[in-house]
């Protein structure tokens, strides 16, 4: 990761794959090299705890960094900006995710309609 931000907290993160236009989106309250390691982590030891490691497992395929795509100072508000940016990529048929609405989050119709 970008050692300018690899400190940051309360972050939206983007993980894209090195072996096919696959990508993934994510959140954390800590330190975004702290993510970075737990995903990697994730992927060495086949946990298959998110729908990145599943892929990176399933195909074999790896990873190397993670983007910063978004941050907030309120901790409350990341889960909504999860959703928001995973809203909008619920079209590409490359988004990993496969929970749609992150920690069951639902964004009210009214604001999908604007995003």
């Amino acid at each position: 990761p970008n050692t300018t931000i690899s400190n940051k907290k309360n972050v939206i993160y983007q993980i894209n794959c090195n072996d096919c236009p696959a990508y993934y989106i994510g959140q954390t309250k800590r330190d975004f090299i702290t993510r970075f390691k737990e995903h990697k982590s994730a992927i060495i030891n086949n946990t298959n705890t998110t729908s990145l490691s599943q892929h990176c497992s399933t195909h074999k395929h790896t990873f190397k960094f993670m983007k910063y795509i978004d941050r907030t100072n309120d901790p409350f508000i990341l889960p909504i900006l999860e959703s928001i940016h995973i809203f909008k990529n619920s079209g590409d048929s490359n988004l990993l995710n496969s929970q749609r609405d992150p920690k069951n989050f639902i964004l009210p119709h009214i604001y999908k309609s604007l995003i």
